[in-house]
């Protein structure tokens, strides 16, 4: 049996979707108009963390250039990072600004209505076909980890169901900031955005030397761990913050498109050439992949709204993301290690089946609930005046 499906510390880095916020204008229009540069760059970190998945022995001819996406693509968590980043401190802050006060109630009740129903869709009918496996200690530190959202801690039950617990913790950790320090923060990056610069780069040197400083040999597991790789949020909190201070806007808008993605594709592209299993890539290269994956997210800010129709589907595909990232690796594990089938149908149906039930997910159970959270706890503030583009 693959070690996708597992309840005890794998090697493998790859994500999900990363549970970020849709960007609905209308719970029914999944968001796709509203800034579909975000959409687009979700698109493109499901894809990078499904190539991550891949059994290269199963693409044939391809499997030279497959392998490279395969070796990088658990960048694609690092994107959904920073994603949430943005997102979630821009609501926040814009909450706070708008309002003068934040409701963290309202917040984590969207926020669990988000991310719960589709999560447990997944796992609640693994837990009832192995329910005679609860007295097994390590399936049930697995199920606990999941329910918790202590994946990344106590065990899990799918190979990329960490990342969800460093979400989780993440969004503990900045609505905590932005209740106590919310309003300071506002005040003094206004004035002075060159502290929050300061500050950011501070807290990405204070996790590299966390990692640094860990035993080389623990560093794959550990890098699991929340106060390891938590600094992949921080350029996101940073956008959020300059796309507010009048000048930094002024200032980001005027930068060149290609020259912000060369630079993060530049500081990205060590993932593609170097192992990920090395030092290097444990320690500075995460780094470079968090500064990386902050100028992406730059380049997907600036996008416009109206967007060539060739880029309807892939902001389809970004908008449902999360129910892609859920489902993608149980299709891995059925696909590669459950069905015997040639090599053609197994990627093609990891692929597309993937893609499908993902989209069906979304589009008939976490959108109508997101429909019904929308009715039942309407956010305080509207979310197109949060989340801010660059080109608004």
């Amino acid at each position: 049996m693959s070690n996708r499906f597992e309840s005890i510390e794998s090697d493998e880095f790859s994500r999900e979707q990363p549970a970020s916020p849709t960007l609905p204008t209308s719970p029914s229009g999944s968001g796709i108009r509203r800034l579909g540069g975000l959409n687009l760059l979700r698109c493109l970190s499901i894809a990078l963390v499904m190539a991550r998945h891949l059994e290269l022995d199963r693409t044939g001819w391809l499997s030279p250039l497959i392998s490279v996406f395969r070796k990088g693509g658990w960048i694609g968590v690092n994107l959904f990072f920073a994603l949430s980043g943005y997102l979630i401190f821009s609501l926040l802050i814009g909450e706070l600004q708008v309002t003068g006060r934040l409701n963290l109630r309202r917040f984590y009740v969207r926020r669990a209505l988000k991310i719960l129903p589709p999560l447990y869709l997944i796992i609640l009918p693994v837990i009832v076909l192995r329910i005679f496996d609860l007295n097994d200690r390590e399936f049930l530190k697995a199920v606990v980890g999941e329910l918790t959202f202590l994946q990344n801690y106590v065990g899990r039950m799918f190979v990329h169901t960490w990342s969800l617990g460093v979400e989780e913790h993440s969004y503990i950790v900045l609505s905590t900031l932005a209740l106590f320090f919310g309003a300071q923060i506002i005040r003094w990056t206004a004035r002075f955005p060159a502290l929050a610069i300061g500050f950011a780069s501070s807290g990405m040197v204070s996790f590299l030397i966390l990692r640094l400083m860990a035993d080389p040999e623990r560093v794959p597991s550990l890098l699991y761990k929340t106060h390891l790789v938590a600094d992949g949020f921080i350029p996101g909190v940073l956008a959020s913050l300059l796309v507010r201070n009048t000048v930094w806007k002024q200032r980001l808008n005027g930068w060149s498109v290609r020259a912000i993605l060369l630079v993060g594709v530049i500081f990205l592209m060590p993932a593609f050439l170097i192992d990920r299993s090395t030092h290097f890539m444990l320690t500075w290269g995460y780094s470079s992949v968090c500064i990386g994956s902050g100028c992406l997210l730059l380049v997907a800010l600036k996008l416009p709204d109206h967007l060539p129709t060739i880029c309807h589907w892939p902001m389809k595909i970004g908008a449902a993301s999360y129910s892609i990232y859920l489902i993608h690796v149980p299709l891995a594990i059925l696909c590669f290690d459950l069905v015997n089938m040639s090599d053609f149908l197994a990627v093609f149906g990891y692929v597309a089946g993937s893609l499908v039930s993902g989209l069906l997910i979304f589009r008939l159970f976490e959108l109508p609930i997101l429909t019904w959270r929308d009715r039942a706890f309407p956010s305080l503030i509207k979310t197109r005046s949060a989340i801010i583009g660059l080109n608004h």
